[in-house]
């Protein structure tokens, strides 16, 4: 649930902002007046902290008030990872719509089904093969396996003793590889670099009919 809204309180934002300031980009843009990379390259400037902000004050409060005992830093870092890849989904949607209505409509299509390819609520290994490559378009999957590894880790002293076999089929059964931590923050990274890169492509494709 922490994670969800950690997706979410960062994508809706620019979701619901972005369709108000794609006609003056559109515009702008068609006249000149500035690129697209330095229009997108200024955005993650101004959202990066901005997302990093709202994950902290996210994670003061949960962390203890849910007993958490992961390393606090990892968990920040990770949901951090999550808000700028959705924000960069929601942004994505906002350059291919026209309007807030249409955003608002899609965004479900694209937001929920993640809750299931996460793994979490539905085990991987219960997923159709032929589904399965949707998780990898899936920023949460990503974020919940460095979320659970960190909070679920067997050097963890909440996961020694009788507790050990919890923590570990925890991990065993969302299919995460504790050695390949680094691959999940690398795909977070691809994720949010990749859609920010599609959504340029989309507005840049867009403006040049403005006119």
């Amino acid at each position: 649930m922490i994670t969800i809204a950690s997706m979410f309180g960062c994508a809706q934002p620019v979701m619901l902002l972005f369709p108000f300031e794609r006609p003056m980009f559109m515009r702008e843009y068609s006249t000149g007046t500035y690129t697209a990379t330095a229009y997108f390259l200024s955005k993650v400037v101004l959202e990066l902290p901005l997302t990093l902000a709202q994950t902290l004050c996210q994670y003061v409060l949960v962390y203890f008030l849910c007993d958490l005992k992961g390393y606090w830093i990892y968990l920040i870092l990770a949901a951090w990872g999550l808000g700028a890849a959705s924000a960069s989904v929601a942004m994505c949607l906002g350059c291919a719509v026209p309007d807030v209505k249409d955003v608002t409509e899609l965004a479900p299509l694209l937001f929920v089904p993640q809750l299931l390819f996460a793994g979490f609520f539905v085990q991987t290994g219960q997923i159709p093969v032929f589904l399965r490559w949707a998780q990898y378009l899936c920023s949460l999957k990503y974020s919940m396996n460095i979320i659970l590894l960190t909070e679920f880790n067997p050097s963890n002293p909440s996961c020694q003793g009788a507790a050990a076999h919890a923590c570990a089929s925890v991990i065993s059964n969302n299919d995460i590889k504790s050695d390949q931590w680094w691959v999940y923050v690398l795909l977070l990274i691809v994720l949010f670099v990749g859609f920010r890169i599609l959504a340029a492509l989309i507005l840049v494709q867009k403006s040049k009919r403005f006119y």
